[in-house]
Order: structure tokens, then C-alpha cells, then sequence
């Protein structure tokens, strides 16, 4: 505060105002402004990922509290102090699949404000196991909602239930342990409401209606497609039926390959860790004005080199 102060007392005092000259005090400015946001931001910083459900057994060796880390399911609306929370869903952007993006929803109690965060996990490569997360955040004028993923249930999941491969024409029925499911059609360059292809791209959507024992009717859309060259393809996951679908190949005669997976082991979870930072602006804000009395600072030894 005291850099702040005298820096901009400096400036209307000794310069006279003259802010031509008042690169290195702007700089001090912003610099002390910085300091001020960081000693705010991290002194007055806010868990508000307290677990109330299930509190995960993290590896000793971690530094995450399980009692700071929220357990969310799949679909099920949890409570999270001044929010509601829920996992919505999580997706793969990336051909390779090392990179997964989780759709985490905050709905805050008055309702007065709701809000979608991505934070992702990318797949440490080059023989390196494990992996980095990536945070997401809300920002406010006056705070930010802060948050990653800390664990997910595919991390380190192995799961040893393979896929099994059925060639199948439109309207083959392909039967499993819980029900069956109908081929009903192929759709080429799917736009809808989970994706959207345009008519320049190559790709295949397979519609399959799942029918289970009890007559309940469920809907899986995989996709194969081409990109750079090199098949592609999407899978699409039934938690409710613990399925897993995939169209891998177009063969002769209008057939097709949809490779099916049936595994108990599919419920999705993940811990959050969500922290709210105080006046994080100062910090951006200080950084910045920092930034702009350096380069006056440099632009005006610039201009008296020249002369």
C-alpha cells in the first residue's frame, strides 16, 4: 500500500502530474497494486468444495484433503455450501483422447446466478504416467470461483471387459445380457444436439434404439468419421444399461461394424476442488499497470537515445 500511495503522490507532487515522465512510477503502481491483490486474494481464499457425500481415500503421498475435494456422481445435483452442484457430463475433444473436458454446473441457492465451468485432465505422454489438470474459472468484479479436477474414475482405471464386434445391416438386432438393440439408421454428417458436422466433413452417425428387459427405451448415437486422413471414431456410453457402443468400420454391401461393451464398472465420478479468491482483479489489474509504465518507461529512454 505504501509503494502504491507514495508511487501515485509521487506522480501529482514531483512530476506535477506529467505522466509522460511517470513511467517507473506507473510501474510501481501496478507493482505494489499486484502485491496487494496476491496478499488479499491468498489470505481471505475460500474452500467451498467441503465434502458432504463420499470423501475419496487420496494417495498418501497427495496433497489434497478428501474433506476439501467434492464427490460428485454423474447426474446428481449436490449440495455445495452457497451452490448447488452437478456433473453434467464429460467429452474428449481431442482425437488422441488425452485430453477430457468435465461440464460442472453451479446453480447458487437464491438463484440468482448459474454457470458452467470445463476444467480438463490431460494425459501425461511420452512413457510418463498420470495426469496434470487444467483449472477453470468464474470471474467477478469482485472474486473468482476457482476449480479443477482432482480425481476422475477414469484416471487410473483399468477396466478388462473387451469389446465384442457385430456386423450388422440397418434394422439388425444385436441382443445383450440386459435387453437388445436395433440398428434404426445411418445418418451422414450428423447436426443435432450433441453434434454438429457440416456437409463438408465425412462422417457417420449410427442411431441405435437399446431396449431393455423392463421395455425402457434408450438412445446411443456412435459416430465414425475421417479427419487428417485417419479413421475416427466416437463412442457412446448407456450408464443406466453400464453399455458402451462404438461404430469402428463401413464394410461391403452397406454393413457396418458397431463393436458393443458391457461393464459394471462404468459409473462416472469425479472430485472437485473449488476455491473463491477475494478482489483477484487487484492482481490483473496491478500486473497490468505495471506492464503499461514499463512501456513508457522504454519508449521514453527510446525517444532520448534518439536525441
Amino acid at each position: 500500500m505504501y509503494a502504491t500511495v507514495s508511487n501515485a503522490a509521487y506522480i501529482w507532487a514531483g512530476l506535477k502530474g506529467k505522466l509522460s515522465a511517470a513511467g517507473a512510477s506507473i510501474a510501481h503502481v501496478g507493482f505494489g497494486l499486484l502485491l496487494v491483490g496476491i496478499l488479499i486474494s491468498s489470505s481471505k481464499k475460500e474452500v467451498l468444495s467441503l465434502n458432504t457425500t463420499i470423501p475419496l481415500p487420496f494417495d498418501p503421498t497427495s496433497k489434497e484433503n478428501p474433506m476439501e475435494n467434492q464427490t460428485l456422481f454423474r447426474g446428481m445435483r449436490t449440495d455445495m455450501g452457497k451452490y448447488w452442484t452437478t456433473f453434467v457430463n464429460s467429452d474428449s475433444l481431442s482425437a488422441d483422447g488425452k485430453i477430457s473436458y468435465y461440464n460442472i454446473l453451479f446453480e447458487s441457492k437464491d438463484r440468482k446466478d448459474s454457470f458452467s465451468l470445463y476444467p480438463n485432465l490431460i494425459r501425461n505422454s511420452k512413457g510418463q504416467q498420470g495426469f496434470s489438470n487444467n483449472p477453470d474459472a468464474k470471474h467477478y468484479w469482485n472474486k473468482d470461483v476457482f476449480t479443477y479436477i482432482s480425481y476422475a474414475r477414469d484416471m487410473d482405471r483399468s477396466d478388462t471387459v473387451s469389446f465384442k464386434p457385430y456386423v450388422v445391416n440397418v434394422k439388425d438386432t444385436i441382443r445383450y445380457s440386459g435387453g437388445y438393440m436395433v440398428l434404426d439408421k445411418v445418418v451422414s454428417n450428423p447436426d443435432n444436439d450433441k453434434y454438429h458436422f457440416s456437409p463438408a466433413d465425412t462422417a457417420l452417425m449410427a442411431e441405435i434404439r437399446v431396449v431393455s428387459k423392463d421395455s425402457v427405451q434408450y438412445k446411443a448415437r456412435p459416430v465414425f468419421y475421417v479427419k487428417d486422413n485417419r479413421f475416427q471414431y466416437i463412442a457412446d456410453t448407456l450408464f443406466a444399461q453400464n453399455l458402451a457402443v462404438v461404430f469402428t468400420k463401413v464394410l461391403s454391401n452397406n454393413q457396418l461394424e458397431i463393436k458393443v461393451k458391457e461393464s459394471s464398472d462404468m459409473v462416472p465420478f469425479v472430485a472437485l476442488k473449488v476455491y473463491q479468491f477475494p478482489f483477484i482483479r487487484l492482481v490483473w489489474i496491478g500486473t497490468a499497470i505495471m506492464m503499461i509504465g514499463l512501456v513508457m518507461s522504454i519508449v521514453r529512454r527510446i525517444r532520448f537515445t534518439k536525441y
